[in-house]
């Protein structure tokens, strides 16, 4: 009776060893994949920041070489009353989104054109500063494809301008713009 009680307690431990190292094993492979999974969901993250950032704020680059003002005659050319800000692209009335090109040319002395899009309440839709390089006595040109996120009202304005270190508003151009209708 002593041997089989000892057999058993012996067939007992080999049980509970193995059922123990089986659970552990099936933990481990767990907590291997939730922390996988954790990496690839912070990977897709940051992929999708990185998408958004370019996106919402792009990075212009704007030409080192010096770029001539379009003709006075140009209809379309958009100018703020000192001529230090150009909005080529688009043209007054055009219609905008969800994509759309802006070309600017600049002189101003600022390290950022400011683009603001307002819906026709006056409610901003976008607003991003694209950088630049200003270049002593020339225009430096700026073309960017901007993301324009869904806008309810059919018409509105865009805006473009400079700031000051005190954050006023300077070389303002203004247009009225309609909105493609996004479904």
């Amino acid at each position: 009776m002593r041997k089989f009680f000892t057999v058993a307690l012996i067939v007992i431990l080999i049980l509970g060893l193995t059922v123990t190292t089986t659970l552990a094993v099936v933990l481990a492979l767990q907590l291997d994949s939730r922390e996988t999974r954790i990496r690839d969901l912070e990977a897709e993250v940051q992929e999708l920041r990185s998408e958004l950032e370019d996106a919402v704020l792009p990075t212009v680059i704007p030409t080192a070489t010096p770029t001539e003002a379009p003709d006075e005659a140009d209809d379309c050319v958009n100018r703020s009353e000192d001529g230090a800000l150009i909005l080529v692209e688009p043209c007054r009335d055009d219609t905008i989104g969800p994509n759309f090109k802006l070309s600017i040319l600049t002189r101003a002395a600022q390290t950022a054109v400011v683009v603001e899009v307002l819906d026709s309440e006056d409610v901003t839709v976008i607003k991003q500063p694209l950088p630049v390089k200003p270049v002593a006595g020339s225009y430096v040109s700026l073309t960017k494809e901007v993301l324009l996120p869904a806008v309810e009202s059919t018409d509105g304005t865009l805006r473009i301008y400079t700031e000051n270190q005190e954050g006023r508003k300077l070389h303002v151009v203004e247009i009225p713009v309609g909105f493609a209708v996004t479904q």
